[in-house]
C-alpha cells in the first residue's frame, strides 16, 4: 500500500467501527447517556387537583410585537 492509501485508512477507522457497532445496534454510549440524562431530570411529582390549582391570569389586552407597531402608526396620516 502507499503511504495515501494507508493515511486514509487512518482517517477512516473510527467510521468503520463506529459503522460496524451501529449495523449490529450496539449504540455506544447509550448507558451513559441514559444515566446523565436520568441525573438531570426533575422529580416527578403529583399534580395537583384542578380546585387547587390558581385561576389562570387574565389575557393581556395591550398589543405586543408587530401589532404594537401597527396600532401605533394606525392613526397617522400618510406623509405630504
Amino acid at each position: 500500500m502507499t503511504a495515501v492509501a494507508e493515511l486514509a485508512l487512518l482517517y477512516l477507522a473510527p467510521a468503520l467501527v463506529l459503522w460496524a457497532l451501529l449495523t449490529r445496534n450496539c449504540y455506544p454510549g447509550e448507558r451513559i447517556l441514559e444515566r446523565v440524562q436520568r441525573a438531570a431530570a426533575p422529580p416527578v411529582a403529583a399534580s395537583p387537583s384542578p380546585a387547587a390549582r390558581p385561576p389562570r391570569p387574565a389575557r393581556r389586552t395591550t398589543p405586543r410585537g408587530s401589532v404594537l407597531v401597527a396600532w401605533s402608526l394606525a392613526g397617522r396620516a400618510p406623509p405630504a
